[in-house]
């Protein structure tokens, strides 16, 4: 019988053709351990079997009899990773199955299948559950429940009743304080409808993008931004809304973790890069003297960098944020820091952290570059990234996405289906980062070499590379039980290992 590996993708040598693993996927309730788990799969190889089961799910029972009948891929680990992805398509498909699930990730996010708030209230006090947005949503929620990824759904669009400036305002703008309410039954509506199975979501994001600028158009990001406000840009009446909403959702489902929306978090209010009005990353700093600092329970935000130096693999910056790959590493760090510093100072020091967007942007169009130092770059900053991210202890951290930003080349899988070098980075760090707790800063080698170390039940390992990106070599005290390059692929054992700013992992005994 051939190992299961961690990745669904590495199943083995003998099968791991696309046929094969479209045909293995498990159609029964969860497996509830391993040694289970590889005596069915080798059942039902050994029985030549290759039409799956059906797991058939009753949608709201309360309200109709429709079923539908959703895959269930049985997954070995990955529950106690932060790592997740936005997926940019509606409902459910194969792709979702082979890539989110297969990869064993924690978290999805969707704002393709955002609620919104405009569909199913339309007039206010009357609920269209039957709008097909939240249909096709339905469907996706409880694939993602049903291979245990964690959705983080997204509430959006106001609807013209409510809106702060009027129904010719755009849908993404603030919502009439006079309406903060009927926003509030809203949630109650659709937290108590989607917290139980089959979707079981738990993680409320409210809005997208509130710090973005008030927009005359429909977006799918917020804009609640108040350029007139020369404070807080509005975050003060967002807040206001939250000490509304909050209690409904705790009352609708005690368990449920409400997000703020992501912020866009343009540039560092502390350090204003030259010429740069910087007023409306002070967004949160209003919500929070508000007094809105207990009515969320994750404060999320947005991370990006961006490509730079022509066709040079892994160096990347974000000017707005002081950060660079030499330097800081991802702007995750500066924003990180920037959001700690605000909480603090407002007495909420302890609140959780989430980055929902995260993401190397390539500003391609119309300049030539090679596609394989792109992909490889992506593959490198994925890695710093999901490694910098947990060793600052956040609770998520959201590449954006699996398809991809249009014009910016973040994809997962490319345009002929084939997945590239940062899935394979993403897969991996999913393996590693599996119930794994930071334990330090590895800072014995000098500046510019940048490492963490992190232990989880069996191992204890290293994520490090050189943030000079010249070739670097360490020696270490022990020898190591193993070393992995960014994909997961096994490299020599060796007290003296080498590398450049394309990260290592380095295993060793617990």
């Amino acid at each position: 019988m051939c190992f299961i590996y961690n990745s669904f993708a590495k199943i083995c040598n003998a099968y791991k053709s696309e046929e094969f693993l479209n045909k293995a996927i498990l159609w029964q309730p969860k497996v509830r351990s391993a040694l289970a788990l590889l005596l069915l799969i080798s059942l039902l190889v050994s029985a030549n079997i290759t039409s799956p089961f059906t797991n058939a799910v009753t949608k709201h029972a309360q309200d109709d009899t429709s079923t539908v009948y959703l895959p269930v891929l049985a997954k070995l680990k990955g529950l106690g990773s932060i790592i997740g992805v936005e997926y940019q398509s509606s409902a459910f498909d194969q792709t979702f199955i082979k890539l989110v699930v297969g990869a064993n990730l924690s978290f999805v996010r969707s704002n393709n299948n955002a609620i919104l708030w405009s569909d199913i209230e339309p007039d206010e006090g009357s609920y269209n559950f039957d709008a097909q947005s939240l249909r096709e949503a339905e469907l996706f929620w409880a694939l993602a429940n049903n291979n245990d990824v964690k959705v983080i759904q997204i509430v959006r669009s106001t609807p013209y009743w409510a809106r702060k400036y009027g129904g010719g305002a755009s849908d993404c703008g603030p919502i009439a304080q006079a309406k903060f309410q009927a926003f509030a039954n809203f949630m109650y509506q659709m937290v108590r409808r989607y917290s139980q199975a089959p979707y079981n979501i738990k993680y409320w994001e409210i809005g997208n993008e509130p710090d973005g600028s008030i927009s005359i158009s429909n977006q799918v990001f917020g804009c609640w931004g108040e350029p007139s406000d020369r404070n807080y840009y509005g975050g003060a009446y967002y807040g206001e809304m939250l000490k509304v909403v909050y209690p409904s959702i705790k009352a609708a489902d005690p368990s449920a973790k409400v997000l703020t929306g992501g912020l866009l978090l343009d540039c560092d209010p502390r350090n204003p890069p030259p010429g740069k009005d910087c007023t409306a990353a002070r967004f949160i700093e209003g919500t929070l003297a508000a007094g809105a600092g207990g009515s969320f329970d994750i404060l999320n935000f947005h991370a990006y960098d961006s490509w730079v130096d022509g066709n040079q693999v892994g160096h990347y910056n974000n000017p707005n944020w002081n950060s660079a790959w030499n330097t800081t590493g991802p702007s995750v760090v500066g924003k990180t820091s920037y959001l700690r510093e605000t909480l603090s100072r407002f007495g909420h020091g302890n609140k959780q952290l989430m980055n929902t967007e995260s993401a190397i942007q390539c500003w391609c169009s119309g300049v030539p570059y090679d596609p394989s130092i792109l992909d490889e770059t992506k593959a490198v900053y994925m890695t710093q990234a999901n490694a910098t991210a947990a060793a600052l202890g956040l609770a998520g951290n959201i590449w954006y996405g699996v398809q991809g930003w249009a014009g910016h080349e973040t994809q997962l899988i490319e345009g002929n289906g084939q997945t590239n070098r940062a899935y394979a980075a993403i897969s991996a760090g999913v393996e590693k980062f599996s119930g794994a707790q930071f334990i330090r800063s590895v800072t014995e080698y000098g500046g510019n070499i940048r490492g963490y170390e992190f232990q989880n039940s069996d191992r204890r390992f290293w994520v490090i590379w050189s943030l000079d990106g010249q070739l670097r070599s360490i020696q270490l005290v022990t020898t190591p039980t193993g070393i992995f390059d960014m994909a997961g692929n096994a490299q020599g054992i060796t007290r003296t290992p080498s590398f450049t700013n394309r990260p290592i992992y380095i295993e060793f005994t617990r």
